[in-house]
């Protein structure tokens, strides 16, 4: 304490001081003859971090001058345990961030919070072990669980800096961790109703980029669009419509199917092993996609029927309720022109009525459908959109629901 020695405590104090100003400012200087910088310069933040002892610290906060915190007493030994172990662990993980990028910096933001915490607790310990008595317990103890916490709030803000999103960084490799799933795929990825998650190896059999599903999850652009394609997709649909006679403000437009959700519908899963038995060629991508692997989509993941050689490319499907467009097409419903009933399924329009009845919107499609190498296909509901089906035979229902990509909602322009 200051009592036992008061002139060999300040000198001390002024030590740490100078020592810890050093480091901050020049961490690689203090720190280069003390341990294996070789790791520091190769990006192994983890290895330096277990390489920095309470030992080195107090050298090096002390300039030389450690022994001396034997004897400090109570109030040194918990300053020094505090401001070393929260200032280390921080310009550990400051420094990560600023010299290897954000992927170095979570690393290193990990290290420093089991290193840190572990270098803060055997500082506390040993800087209190020349204080006598119940004083030097009590000071160790506290040194110990304050800088503990410091250590784990640095390590957090530097966890924090180093979030990453798939299109504006690269994530850690395979099985590193990170804080992502198993793969390092992010957590916002789309799941489909078993609880499976697309992974980066589905991204690369069905010829998908990680910034195609950001524009997916964005809402900037379905599968198989640019966001560029999918402002114009739109843009031009409205225009067709105002040609037909028919008003936006009116209109509800709504995408669905896999190329809005990732995956298809609750009807339609991905064919099994069993199931390709009798297709060598598809078995043989199955398996080159998945392996053995019995982790996998129970739904069709988009283009997947067409990556294995079963179909064609997954299509766009519109649905466009507007009550107007029912009404006009009802003035030219003749059942003996056209087969079946006037609304069909869901509630939608005699297809065949409605190709007859708007023409130009019918053309649209098929010049998208083209441009863009997949089918587009539409269907014309009443204004209050598809009849709620859910509770009717297979369930399988399209009505308005809160999670639907809306193109274009009534009231728009």
């Amino acid at each position: 304490s200051m009592a036992v020695d008061p002139e060999g405590t300040v000198k001390l104090q002024e030590q740490f001081a100078k020592g810890l100003a050093h480091m901050v400012e020049h961490p690689v200087d203090a720190l280069g003859t003390m341990i294996d910088i070789k790791d520091l310069k190769s990006g192994d933040y983890a290895k330096w971090l277990g390489h920095l002892t309470p030992d080195v610290i107090v050298a090096v906060l002390t300039a030389g001058g450690g022994g001396a915190a034997a004897v400090a007493g109570e109030g040194v030994a918990k300053t020094a345990a505090e401001t070393t172990a929260e200032q280390v662990a921080k310009t550990v993980a400051e420094d990560a961030a600023k010299t290897a990028g954000e992927g170095a910096a979570k690393t290193a933001g990990e290290g420093a919070r089991t290193a840190g915490e572990g270098a803060a607790k055997t500082a506390g310990e040993g800087a209190a072990k020349g204080a006598t008595g119940a004083a030097a317990s009590d000071a160790g103890a506290v040194a110990e669980e304050d800088a503990a916490a410091a250590a784990a709030d640095a390590a957090g803000r530097a966890r924090q800096a180093s979030s990453w999103r798939g299109s504006d960084s690269e994530p850690p490799p395979p099985g590193s961790g990170g804080g992502q799933p198993p793969g390092g795929e992010p957590e916002r990825w789309p799941v489909d109703d078993s609880g499976y998650r697309l992974q980066q190896r589905d991204l690369d059999f069905l010829g998908l980029t990680r910034e195609q599903i950001d524009w997916l999850l964005d809402r900037q652009a379905p599968l198989g669009m640019t966001p560029e394609q999918f402002s114009e997709f739109r843009s031009s649909l409205l225009d067709t419509l105002r040609k037909e006679g028919v008003d936006p403000a009116e209109t509800d437009i709504r995408l669905h199917g896999s190329a809005a959700n990732a995956f298809s519908g609750i009807h339609k899963t991905l064919p099994s092993e069993a199931e390709l038995a009798g297709n060598p060629e598809a078995l043989a991508r199955l398996r080159e996609w998945l392996a053995d692997d019995p982790n996998r989509p129970l739904r069709r993941p988009f283009d997947s029927l067409h990556r294995l050689g079963l179909d064609d490319p997954s299509d766009y499907d519109l649905n466009i309720s507007n009550a107007r467009m029912v009404e006009i097409a009802r003035t030219r419903w003749d059942p003996t022109r056209f087969a079946g009933d006037f609304l069909k399924g869901h509630g939608y329009l005699n297809k065949e009525l409605m190709n007859s009845t708007f023409p130009e919107l019918s053309r649209w499609a098929q010049n998208w459908s083209q441009a863009l190498g997949r089918e587009v296909s539409h269907a014309v509901f009443d204004g209050t959109g598809p009849l709620d089906s859910s509770g009717i035979g297979s369930g399988i229902s399209v009505h308005f629901r809160e999670t639907d990509w809306i193109v274009h909602p009534p009231g728009g322009p």
